[in-house]
């Protein structure tokens, strides 16, 4: 009996040490957003525009884009003529602890077409945001996410240690634990859509029952000893 009092006194010593020691940490190493948008016109008998765009930035505030693509052609005395303007932007907020991290916005996206006159011309036009972090966890310890999003969103985390998804679609878990190791987060909405979001990573502290444990056992080794003088 004293000896696995021993053992067990030992053991739990060394759990708190090391939680104490070794506090969790969280660390991001990429954030960053991109708006993509795509615009194409097309006249009979006459030009073929595309003007596809990239944009990135931040993760912090507003960030708008948009593009125009037309096109035109004659046939006889008639002007043919064709526009397509894709609008894409983003209202994203981030905040990053020494144990933590949010991520919350907003992703607009709209896309409009026209032709003049209706016949023998073409347009079309899309827009996507995406926004994608990458944080690393450095030491022994859980971590509780939570996400939520509209419908009209895809997501997906992965750890990049093991490669499992760890959310992969609104259908999966969006809540949980994770422990340590490099994770990547990537969200983004349907091609002319509005969107909302919000991702949260935060440490799960030692639970009271444990601290309560210990100094009940530290308490019994002292009484023991008292008891033996």
């Amino acid at each position: 009996m004293k000896k696995a009092l021993f053992f067990l006194f030992g053991f739990i010593l060394a759990f708190l040490l090391q939680a104490t020691e070794s506090p969790a940490s969280l660390t991001l190493t990429t954030a960053d957003r991109t708006l993509y948008t795509y615009a194409s016109a097309q006249a009979w008998g006459g030009t073929f525009v595309s003007d596809p765009q990239n944009s990135s930035t931040n993760l912090t505030g507003n960030f708008n884009q948009a593009i125009v693509s037309s096109a035109y052609s004659v046939g006889s005395t008639i002007y043919y003529f064709a526009d397509a303007t894709a609008q894409a932007s983003q209202n994203t907020n981030l905040v990053v602890g020494a144990n933590s991290l949010a991520i919350s916005g907003n992703m607009t996206t709209s896309a409009t077409s026209g032709v003049y006159p209706p016949v023998q011309s073409s347009a079309s036009a899309s827009a996507i945001s995406y926004v994608h972090l990458v944080f690393n966890i450095t030491s022994p310890a859980t971590y509780q996410f939570t996400f939520t999003g509209t419908s009209n969103v895809f997501v997906a985390m992965q750890n990049q240690d093991s490669s499992e998804y760890i959310i992969s679609g609104l259908s999966s878990p969006l809540s949980g634990t994770i422990g340590s190791g490099n994770y990547e987060f990537y969200i983004r909405n349907a091609a002319s859509s509005n969107a909302d979001f919000s991702l949260t990573v935060s440490s799960v502290p030692i639970p009271a029952t444990v601290w309560l444990l210990g100094s009940g056992l530290l308490g019994l080794a002292g009484l023991r000893r008292k008891f033996r003088k």
